[in-house]
């Protein structure tokens, strides 16, 4: 089963492929920003998998974090090569940062969440795409938010007439 969390703005996944020792394997992810362990699986965690099982966690990042993923090995083997052909593949957001099988004790890699993309999207009822609606008569508008995760909210909103200038 996958690990997951609270949802954030950018998606993390890593694909596992167990060697024959798949007891031997954990990992962790942290959030340098923070020094925040976003989530993790500990040696052992692992030992019910069948031999070369194809394992996936997901978990949700915000935008900015400063990720450090860890691989462990408890018989400082890796998980390629010697006994059964494992590999495994972080991504964000599609991104490749950290990959392979072959590695001692650990490997590592950080990864930066990029910033400046919009986590929402805006359509307002009257075809507005922008946050704010504003230079529009009274009326009633609708507004439908999308974050990049695909969750949905609207919202209706009166607009009524400006104040008489006296």
């Amino acid at each position: 089963g996958g690990v997951t969390g609270g949802c954030g703005e950018a998606t993390f996944i890593l694909d596992i492929t167990c060697d024959n020792f798949a007891e031997e394997t954990g990992w962790e992810l942290v959030d340098n920003n923070t020094a925040t362990v976003l989530a993790s699986r500990a040696i052992g965690d692992y030992a019910t998998e069948p031999d070369g099982s194809t394992l996936q966690e997901t978990l949700c990042v915000p935008f900015g974090a400063d990720l450090e993923l860890t691989l462990f090995d408890d018989f400082a083997d890796g998980i390629c090569c010697a006994f059964g052909n494992g590999s495994f593949d972080a991504t964000v957001d599609g991104v490749s940062f950290l990959s392979g099988g072959s590695f001692g004790a650990d490997t590592s890699a950080s990864y930066l969440v990029p910033t400046g993309v919009s986590s929402y999207a805006y359509l307002w009822s009257n075809g507005d795409t922008t946050e704010d609606l504003t230079g529009v008569p009274a009326g009633t508008y609708t507004l439908t938010v999308t974050s990049i995760s695909g969750c949905v909210e609207t919202t209706t909103v009166t607009v009524g007439e400006p104040d008489a200038i006296v």
